[in-house]
């Protein structure tokens, strides 16, 4: 779940978000990384209709830690016949 904060600029007030914690266990997702650290999941679902000039839709989202990942919904993901692909990603 990401939770925001309202921040005040001048002309207007917008939100930023604060933090993203785990939407099955609530644990703070980033807390004890380290500044340049990123374990972070977000499982979406995005339906709509998309055109050259814009679209519309509905998404539907889960914020989970690594920890629920692998140990909750991984598992749950194989046992239903999924195949799980890991690669090495670089920015």
């Amino acid at each position: 779940m990401k939770h925001y904060r309202e921040e005040t600029v001048p002309q207007h007030t917008t939100e930023a978000l604060d933090k993203t914690t785990c939407d099955l266990c609530n644990v703070d997702v980033g807390a004890e990384l380290d500044t340049w650290e990123v374990d972070e999941v977000t499982v979406s679902r995005k339906i709509g209709w998309s055109f050259p000039d814009g679209g519309n839709g509905e998404a539907t989202s889960v914020d989970l830690c690594g920890k629920c990942f692998n140990e909750k919904l991984l598992p749950f993901l194989k046992s239903e016949g999924a195949t799980v692909t890991e690669t090495e990603y670089f920015y």
